[in-house]
């Protein structure tokens, strides 16, 4: 099973996402610019990342819901 990384990447892009279109209804332009920049610039370094995901094998998986079936029983 692939499972991707935990990542900061969403909360910065979202960060920068509220920061631009904060600046957009209020007519900031040099915040909006930032805020463009920084999406553009968070999403190209996420889709560059080559680590971001790992595997789990079935083994894995099942040790886990074995010791999650044993703590709930």
């Amino acid at each position: 099973i692939l499972v991707p990384k935990n990542s900061p990447m969403g909360l910065i892009i979202a960060s920068f996402a509220f920061a631009f279109g904060f600046a957009m209804i209020w007519h900031i332009y040099w915040l909006g610019a930032i805020g463009l920049i920084g999406i553009i610039t968070s999403v190209i370094i996420r889709t560059s990342d080559d680590h971001s995901e790992y595997v789990v094998t079935a083994a894995r998986v099942e040790k886990i819901e074995t010791a999650a079936g044993e703590r709930y029983s």
